[in-house]
């Protein structure tokens, strides 16, 4: 009996640690799903040391009440349905998602300021799908890294400023289809273990993509079930082409970071194209000759130049396509970088810094567009920038310090600039009128410190400038009229700064004083024989024209023009109503062939009237202005 009260003890106490346990592992299992709306629930959430939601995991913002922070979330190993990461405006990384290693789909979708997703790297398979969309400073996908099979779609689509896709280069496997759509990659490289895909293989719009190679495996092998849609590429080969011409030849193509640090790594080098970075970085500035890299024709990143002792840049003149930033810094010999005229497309930022013999840029002369940082620093001896004259915009910052130009004229087609303008210590620089077609800036204008500038009559057409305005210690300036139009038109969105120059008008006070009127009539002194006010031109007129009239000698003995032969001009300039809109000239000129231009930046579209009147002489001509 006594035995049998032990036995029965035991049985007792094992199936209480048993009911225990189960207790205990389910109060850390939550049923269903889970909606978290503000950090204050996910906060609360985490408390409970949830370790598996056996339902959907949606992280979404609701209204106002910003999500930063998903670490109390640390304890998660297991979602049984959907990761859904979805509108929260301020969440930057899925820190504090470390530890979940399964899930059954994931969707990232439109955070705006989420830069990585590095908080996944514990997923090794998803068993449905995977969506990354329009998270518009979304980086890279490495918390992908440790993915191996996805049971269907792979789609990464609408993510701008996505480089490269390194994190799926352990992926051998897709259930459904692969979409790449809409991203700033430049090569498939991560994408070469994949030997299946069970729907259609999608890749378009991707500007700066060049390099397919890595998807040969998979399409000699006959892996891919479905469609094959490949276009809006920067390359956009063909099956067939991928398989058998010869792109994907490791013999010609360089498929790794490439670092050349001396001449006889220089020499060496027999590449025909580089699907990542080329740094030639000199060491103890030994690189005198670049001429075994002719048989280079693209690079999918970053092309850096730097310390060379070489003159010239020849051997990089067989290059078309950079797909990072393009770097060329204290090259002390280099007068001229004339060997990139072939280079169409470079991916990101433009830097020239401290190359003290550069003369010019003409070597950019093919660049219509930068799709990052434009900047020019501390280039001594350059004394144009002319090879720029056909880029119109620029994504990022345009910096422009401790240059030798006296104009800006290289930038005469520029119009938009997406975040900071800064021209600061360029001592020859007389005039900004090189920027004349720019209309708007992101961020801040920030001008200081150029000694021999006059005025900022160069931004008349500027109307939007999303940051600051100063204009500083630039010694000569005295006008300040082409503010006129972004001041009186509110376009300046931060804080008006003028200081330490010639001049420094308060805000009112340009506004008071108008657009600018020509820094200078325009005067051939040959003596006409009569008056004269001809057609301006162009005309239609957008937003500028020209208008040209002549003044004949009349003497000193006629009454009306006593002053040795000078005569009061007045050259106006009327709307429909008869209402003065501009006072082009109103002064004392003598006899001659003038030419006033006329900038109707500020006027509405429609039909205008000048008017020259000088003594008895009055003549009026209508002009048409069509925005």
């Amino acid at each position: 009996m006594k035995n049998n009260k032990l036995i029965y003890t035991f049985l007792l106490s094992f199936f209480l640690s048993i009911f225990m346990f189960t207790e205990n592992n389910a109060q850390n299992i939550f049923t269903g799903d889970v909606l978290l709306e503000n950090q204050a629930q996910i906060n609360a959430f985490g408390a409970n040391n949830y370790t598996e939601i056996t339902g959907n995991l949606v992280v979404k913002e609701d209204g106002n009440q910003d999500i930063t922070d998903l670490s109390s979330l640390i304890t998660l190993t297991k979602i049984g349905g959907l990761l859904e990461i979805h509108r929260n405006r301020s969440l930057i990384n899925l820190n504090g998602l470390d530890n979940i290693t399964s899930v059954e789909n994931i969707l990232i979708l439109q955070n705006p300021l989420l830069t990585n997703m590095d908080g996944l790297k514990s997923i090794t398979a998803v068993n449905g799908f995977i969506t990354i969309e329009s998270n518009i400073v979304l980086k890279n996908v490495s918390g992908l890294a440790n993915v191996t099979s996805i049971g269907s779609d792979l789609k990464i689509v609408g993510n701008g400023v996505l480089r490269h896709i390194d994190g799926l280069s352990k992926i051998i496997t897709i259930g459904g289809s692969l979409s790449i759509h809409h991203s700033d990659i430049t090569n498939l490289d991560a994408l070469g273990n994949i030997i299946s895909i069970g729907g259609d293989l999608s890749i378009i719009d991707n500007r700066f993509l060049n390099y397919f190679c890595a998807l040969s495996p998979l399409l000699d092998g006959g892996g891919l079930a479905g469609a094959y849609n490949v276009s809006g590429n920067f390359r956009n080969p063909t099956m067939a082409e991928i398989i058998a011409d010869g792109i994907c030849d490791p013999s010609t193509a360089c498929f790794r970071d490439v670092l050349l640090s001396t001449q006889a790594e220089v020499d060496a080098f027999s590449c025909t194209e580089i699907t990542r970075n080329l740094e030639i970085i000199a060491v103890d500035f030994d690189i005198t000759d670049l001429t075994p890299l002719l048989t280079l024709t693209s690079i999918g990143g970053d092309l850096i130049v730097s310390g060379i002792q070489a003159t010239s840049l020849n051997g990089l003149n067989n290059i078309t396509y950079v797909g990072g930033d393009l770097w060329i810094d204290q090259n002390y010999n280099i007068t001229n970088i004339d060997e990139l005229s072939s280079i169409s497309v470079i991916g990101k930022d433009i830097y020239f810094g401290t190359n003290i013999a550069l003369l010019n840029v003409d070597g950019l002369i093919g660049i219509k567009a930068v799709n990052g940082e434009l900047a020019f620093y501390r280039n001594n001896a350059l004394t144009n920038i002319d090879g720029l004259q056909n880029i119109t915009s620029i994504s990022d910052t345009l910096l422009l310090y401790d240059n030798s130009f006296p104009n800006l004229d290289g930038l005469k087609s520029l119009k938009t600039i997406g975040a900071d303008c800064e021209i600061n210590r360029n001592h020859n620089l007389e005039n900004i009128d090189g920027l004349s077609n720019l209309t708007s800036v992101g961020g801040n204008i920030y001008i200081h410190n150029n000694p021999s500038l006059t005025s900022i009559d160069g931004l008349s057409n500027l109307t939007s400038v999303g940051g600051n305005l100063r204009v500083t210690a630039n010694t000569l300036v005295d006008r300040f009229c082409g503010l006129f139009s972004l001041l009186n038109g509110g376009g300046l969105a931060g804080t008006y700064s003028v200081s330490f120059n010639l001049t420094n008008p308060t805000m009112a006070e340009i506004i008071a004083g108008g657009s600018c009127l020509p820094s200078a009539v325009e005067v051939n002194s040959s003596e006409p024989i009569s008056f004269e006010l001809s057609q301006n031109y162009p005309n239609p007129f957008n937003p500028t024209t020209t208008i040209k009239y002549s003044l004949p000698y009349l003497g000193t003995e006629n009454p009306a023009h006593p002053a040795g032969g000078f005569q009061s001009v007045k050259l106006i300039v009327y709307d429909v109503l008869g209402k003065e809109v501009a006072a082009l000239v109103n002064e004392l000129q003598g006899p001659g062939n003038y030419k006033v231009h006329f900038d109707g930046s500020n006027l509405s579209s429609g039909v205008y009237y000048f008017q020259l009147k000088s003594g008895d002489f009055i003549k009026t001509m209508k002009m048409i202005l069509i925005k």
